[in-house]
């Protein structure tokens, strides 16, 4: 079977007529179209059939909707507006009062937002000769935990230490602008390094799920280090964990050293 833009060569036995089925078609595959008989007396070649392609015309339609995204308070984002449709549809973003903030483009516009603080609302709009359609997407503004504070080793042994930090409050400006109002630390997680002069040796120990109600008086939480080296340098910091939100930022670091092991010596 020949054509103006492919070539095909298609293997079937068939006795009087034969038939081949398209699917999918293209605009590109519109041509004529030949049919090339062969056996062992020769070959033989049909007259030309003109294969149309009808073009099929339709209004803009939004690909890949997103209803909203969160985004951490003063970080940035990218929000892309994607579209189908025939004519060649052309692609914007509109602010919540319809505003137009990217100039058409074709096919995709992406809306690049930095240093976000407050929640909003943006419009994706794609456009072509048969009409015109919109899809909304907010910004919520979300925020892990804040980091513990005042982290410090109480005491140490030659195979443990006992660790002290307190939670620290939210600040006023994300309390304010945070739209997802459960921020409630769930667990902590202790980063455990081993250092020698000065530097990381081992790569981190994770000790996770230490639970967020074992406060002390004060507000403070106590947590026992175990399985420790004798007489080793180790740094520790630990993190807030949010089972909705995630992980804050580390603590501050704290370093120390172990006891040196005595062992007993017994006299007989």
């Amino acid at each position: 079977l020949l054509s103006t833009e492919h070539f095909f060569v298609i293997f079937f036995y068939f006795k009087g007529t034969g038939s081949i089925l398209f699917e999918h078609l293209l605009l590109s595959d519109e041509g004529h179209y030949e049919c090339l008989v062969s056996n062992q007396a020769g070959s033989v070649l049909s007259s030309k059939a003109y294969l149309r392609v009808k073009n099929t015309y339709f209004v803009p339609k939004i690909i890949d909707k997103i209803d909203q995204i969160g985004v951490r308070y003063g970080h940035n984002a990218n929000l892309t507006c994607r579209a189908a449709g025939n004519p060649t549809t052309t692609t914007r973003w509109l602010t919540d009062g319809e505003r137009p903030i990217t100039d058409f483009t074709e096919g995709t516009s992406t809306l690049y937002l930095a240093d976000i603080t407050e929640p909003a609302r943006y419009i994706c709009e794609a456009n072509n000769s048969l009409g015109t359609v919109q899809h909304p997407v907010r910004i919520q503004i979300i925020e892990v935990p804040p980091p513990p504070v005042d982290l410090m080793c109480l005491e140490k042994g030659p195979t443990f230490a006992f660790l002290q930090w307190s939670p620290a409050k939210q600040s006023a400006d994300i309390q304010q602008t945070t739209t997802t109002t459960t921020r409630t630390v769930d667990s902590y997680t202790v980063f455990l390094y081993e250092m020698e002069n000065g530097q990381t040796i081992t790569n981190k120990k994770q000790l996770t799920d230490i639970p967020a109600r074992q406060f002390h008086l004060h507000g403070a939480l106590q947590y026992k280090l175990t399985d420790l080296k004798p007489y080793t340098m180790y740094m520790v910091e630990v993190c807030a964990v949010s089972n909705l939100l995630g992980m804050s930022d580390p603590s501050n670091k704290v370093t120390f050293i172990t006891k040196e092991l005595h062992l007993l010596k017994h006299l007989y």
